[in-house]
């Protein structure tokens, strides 16, 4: 009996720490870095994918320089009707930059890029220099 008692005064207590977080987060403007991005890699290289909705490929520019992919970019504003009234402004608009370090160095000559339905796909092969070799051991 004496458990159950504890028991709820957690559960409301967890209820109430996330209302909460909900609250402060979304009173303070948080904005999550844009555009939101995936990224994965293997010995040969890595691909990050971007989501960019809204924007064509003429507003994109990708650069790379040495172990980092830098994208960066515009997306205009929805434009409204002078009878309109906004009555929620979520989607960022307006220009980024986003920059992310990899764990090798790139081959730039070698990076390509794809974008399809809003989601940019940039494959980022590693440099032959900076890939791992298997160093033979001669006996004596």
């Amino acid at each position: 009996m004496y458990a159950s008692l504890f028991h709820q005064p957690a559960r409301d207590f967890a209820w109430l720490r996330e209302a909460m977080n909900n609250l402060f987060s979304s009173a303070s403007g948080t904005v999550h870095e844009f555009p939101a991005l995936n990224v994965w890699a293997n010995q040969n290289g890595a691909v990050a994918r971007a989501e960019l909705p809204g924007m064509g490929s003429e507003n994109i520019e990708i650069s790379v320089q040495n172990d980092t992919l830098t994208l960066k970019g515009a997306r205009k504003n929805e434009e409204l009707k002078a009878e309109d009234n906004l009555l929620r402004h979520e989607r960022l608009h307006g220009e980024f930059s986003r920059s992310l370090k990899l764990p090798f160095h790139v081959n730039g000559d070698a990076v390509t890029a794809d974008f399809k339905h809003g989601v940019l796909t940039v494959a980022l092969p590693r440099a032959e220099s900076d890939k791992p070799r298997k160093i033979a051991v001669k006996a004596a």
